[in-house]
């Protein structure tokens, strides 16, 4: 449906992107208007417990999974990329810190047909959680994507 639940209540996102994870950054999230963080590097699930039980269930975290997306056409490059990015979903998708993932920031036209599949991977191995993208500028003025 497109809303976020918690505990059967509608619960509403309010992100920031933190600069750094420890527990002084933890801690000023947690005392914050913000329930969510996005932090660019791909954190463990023992890092996203952390946030969790740190900020006593208040605050959880965007995951990036950058590694899925690339322009290449290398077979052997793309299947690898794949395998870490199912890897970290397998890992991270039971971690009560987790909110959801972070597919793609500001992507070129290439990975149109890639954003896709991320998009279908995550909800096949975690149906749980949601996926994010940040777009700007995804089109070129000579490029149409169809529906």
């Amino acid at each position: 449906t497109g809303i976020a639940y918690e505990n059967g209540k509608p619960f509403f996102p309010l992100g920031v992107y933190a600069t750094d994870i420890n527990d002084t950054s933890i801690d000023n999230i947690t005392d914050s208007p913000f329930n969510l963080m996005v932090y660019y590097r791909t954190l463990s699930k023992s890092e996203l417990d952390h946030v969790y039980e740190r900020s006593n269930g208040r605050v959880r975290v965007i995951l990036p999974l950058r590694t899925f997306l690339s322009c290449s056409t290398n077979q052997t490059e793309i299947d690898k990329n794949y395998s870490t990015t199912v890897s970290r979903i397998l890992e991270r998708k039971d971690s009560p810190g987790l909110f959801g993932y972070y597919i793609s920031d500001e992507p070129n036209i290439c990975l149109a047909p890639m954003l896709r599949n991320v998009t279908l991977t995550i909800r096949e191995l975690d149906p749980q959680h949601f996926s994010f993208a940040c777009y700007d500028n995804f089109c070129c003025n000579d490029i149409k994507l169809s529906s």
